[in-house]
């Protein structure tokens, strides 16, 4: 009884030993989870780089805009100064070289060489009201001619070609004069004639000075020559006495004499009594 008991207990020991599970040691080959804080630190850097990198590159953006709004800001200020024109324009020679002369409304003036930029101004002198009459007088005008090429915004009525070359040949002499630093009225004068040859006005005679852009003067000086002159008249050329007197410094030779002198430079022979008449003319419209 004793031996079967045993024998019992034996085999229900085997029994459940047999049926029990094998459980394996607990190893893994997947890395272990990463601490809190060794998740936390790798985020913060990672934050760090990626603002750091925005931060560079918005500062890298906003120089370059900064750059180009100043560079833009320069352009644009150029182009605006560029774009502010002179009144007139004139291009043409001084002693061989080409030379341009700008003058701006106030009477702002400057002379360079061609295609250079103006270094040195000076202000026209606003006393003899030329600046003035020259704005009055003559209109809008674009033209090339025997006495340079010149762009001027007038208010007066004086176009066409015999008046731009008039304009461009009182801008050659403004030139000159502004590039020496020396005026000479004589050198502007291209006719000074005695419209009489006997004392009419307290012994003195009528004499027409004629300048080279058609503008006139009535005087009064003494027959035998000597002593100053007394202005009584001044004004423009019209239309028609300017068109004699520019093919007279088309082709006209050059007169002089007792009466005075016409300065031209062509070959064909001008008789003083067609100055005369010519000079008469003008002198009786101008005194009228």
């Amino acid at each position: 009884m004793y031996r079967h008991l045993t024998t019992l207990l034996l085999l229900l020991s085997l029994l459940i030993a047999a049926c029990a599970p094998v459980v394996a040691p607990a190893t893994s080959t997947q890395p272990a989870a990463p601490t809190a804080e060794a998740t936390q630190e790798p985020t913060e850097e990672v934050e760090v780089e990626a603002t750091a990198a925005t931060t560079t590159e918005v500062t890298s953006t906003e120089v370059t805009t900064t750059e180009e709004v100043t560079a833009t800001e320069s352009v644009t200020s150029e182009v605006e100064s560029s774009s502010v024109q002179a009144l007139l324009t004139w291009e043409g020679e001084i002693d061989g070289a080409c030379h341009t002369l700008t003058i701006q409304a106030n009477g702002e003036a400057a002379v360079t060489l061609c295609g250079d930029a103006p270094t040195n101004t000076t202000t026209l002198d606003a006393q003899t009201g030329e600046w003035a009459a020259i704005q009055e007088h003559f209109g809008m005008i674009d033209a090339e001619t025997p006495a340079g090429k010149i762009t001027f915004g007038g208010q007066g009525s004086a176009e066409g070609d015999l008046w731009a070359q008039a304009l461009a040949t009182w801008a050659s002499f403004t030139a000159m004069e502004l590039n020496t630093g020396q005026t000479s009225a004589s050198a502007r004068t291209i006719l000074a004639w005695k419209v009489t040859d006997t004392a009419e006005h307290s012994g003195q005679c009528s004499h027409l000075v004629v300048l080279a852009y058609g503008y006139a003067y009535a005087n009064l000086i003494p027959c035998d020559g000597n002593g100053p002159s007394t202005q009584i008249a001044a004004g423009w050329l019209t239309d028609s006495e300017l068109a004699t007197l520019y093919q007279w410094v088309a082709t006209g030779a050059r007169v002089e004499g007792d009466a005075g002198y016409l300065d031209v430079q062509g070959s064909e022979p001008v008789s003083p009594e067609e100055i005369t008449t010519w000079a008469k003319a003008i002198y009786a419209r101008m005194i009228q």
